[in-house]
């Protein structure tokens, strides 16, 4: 089971980001804001960090670039912003992947089980995402 942090300020898609998270067997901490992450990250560090680019207290890119040059964390970028500009500064950044809202909960939660299993955090097993089968997009 993996620790995840999931950073978006639209409360529906947090907690529905979340609960799928949670039936993926991963353990989740939720925030609406930067500097809600940042304080939790003085203490310990996700095993991969879920973020919004557009939030309401600062730019995810700037954040993630920040972060990522003292810390080594998995990444998926998860926003509005869909221009191709947008999704290679993603990964100029160091985003392991980038999806674009509106998306569907089970090809998040196969793209976060694809990204831990490069970065060798195990997923759940996939007889426990029968429930992925009747997803729909957020």
């Amino acid at each position: 089971m993996a620790h995840i942090f999931v950073v978006e300020d639209n409360q529906p898609t947090r907690d529905a980001v979340s609960g799928y998270l949670q039936l993926a067997d991963h353990q989740v901490s939720v925030f609406a804001n930067l500097a809600g992450v940042r304080e939790e990250l003085e203490s310990r560090v996700p095993d991969l960090l879920i973020l919004d680019v557009m939030l309401p207290d600062g730019d995810g890119f700037i954040f993630a670039k920040e972060l990522l040059a003292r810390v080594k964390v998995p990444l998926i970028f998860m926003s509005a912003r869909e221009s191709e500009s947008d999704r290679i500064t993603g990964f100029e950044l160091g985003a392991d992947d980038y999806i674009v809202k509106p998306f569907s909960p089970k090809e998040l939660v196969l793209r976060v089980a694809a990204v831990l299993k490069r970065t060798s955090i195990p997923a759940a097993p996939s007889s426990s995402r029968r429930w992925l089968l009747d997803s729909h997009e957020l």
